[in-house]
């Protein structure tokens, strides 16, 4: 549940972003996964960017995950311990979310995202 947390994980009601203190979410398409900051045409699948289905737009508060290594998860004298590993599925913006860590990634030990290839043929 939101706001809950775990010996191994915690779930807190932000988006991550690399800046600001609101972004529009699009929450739409035929699946559950198809929520992303991302606008319905960079959606990693073509379900997501399905024009006729309904589309859902909502503010939420963001947070860089910086300020959540820097702040939230410091000690008081700064630092803080190593996340020794994050798992993003940030439905195509996985990258930017590493990015706004900043100066603290080096804190991140393994990182598990999610990168969209192109549709160009292999050889």
């Amino acid at each position: 549940a939101l706001g809950q947390f775990s010996s191994r994980a915690m779930i807190l009601p932000f988006a991550i972003a690399p800046e600001g203190d609101s972004a529009e979410l699009s929450i739409g398409g035929s699946n559950d996964f198809c929520a992303s900051l991302l606008a319905p045409e960079q959606a990693r699948f073509t379900e997501c960017a399905d024009p006729a289905a309904k589309l859902e737009r909502r503010q939420v508060p963001t947070v860089s995950l910086r300020t959540v290594l820097h702040d939230w998860l410091a000690w008081s004298g700064g630092n803080g311990w190593p996340v020794d590993f994050i798992k993003i599925d940030a439905q195509g913006f996985d990258v930017n979310v590493v990015r706004s860590a900043g100066d603290m990634v080096s804190r991140i030990l393994r990182v598990s995202l999610e990168v969209p290839g192109d549709s160009c043929e292999r050889w």
